[in-house]
């Protein structure tokens, strides 16, 4: 199936998901900002401009959720989380956006382990996987512990980040 990102919020009613809802969707713009060389678009759509089509900016926002992809060459399938979306996986081809899509998926679990599940094909101490996610959420939210996901593997042949 290729390299892909499994994640289901079990219930959008939860008081647990209800709290980190408008938590991830304002972190999510944070993960954003923190990685400008990391060129993104939204949904698959664009808007055509005369010159070339210019990419429609990532959808981040609390009642039309979170829909990220790469631009061009660097995309693959769109990362969508919201209520309405009955799809809950995303294959990035390790494609620059994974790193996004990976810290916001990893800040989903940490805001919501009990209502967020989260799985991947990618392997947590591996330098072209989760490695990088967990530097950039570390960056960002230093004093969260670096727990692994019950469901996420781990090399035991590889240094931990932690």
């Amino acid at each position: 199936m290729g390299y892909t990102h499994y994640y289901k919020v079990k219930d959008w009613s939860a008081p647990e998901w209800q709290t980190a809802w408008p938590q991830l969707i304002q972190d999510t713009s944070t993960i954003i900002d923190a990685v400008p060389a990391i060129p993104l678009s939204g949904p698959a759509s664009v808007t055509f401009e005369e010159g070339g089509d210019i990419p429609n900016p990532p959808t981040v926002d609390i009642d039309e959720g979170i829909c990220i992809n790469g631009v061009e060459g660097n995309s693959y399938e769109d990362f969508i989380l919201k209520e309405t979306q009955p799809v809950s996986f995303c294959k990035t081809g390790r494609r620059a956006y994974d790193l996004v899509v990976t810290c916001v998926l990893l800040r989903a679990y940490r805001l919501a382990p009990n209502t967020f599940s989260l799985s991947s094909d990618g392997c947590w101490n591996s330098e072209e996987e989760w490695v990088p996610a967990r530097a950039l959420y570390h960056d960002i939210w230093p004093d969260d512990p670096d727990e692994k996901p019950p469901d996420i593997y781990e090399r035991e042949d590889e240094d931990n980040l932690s």
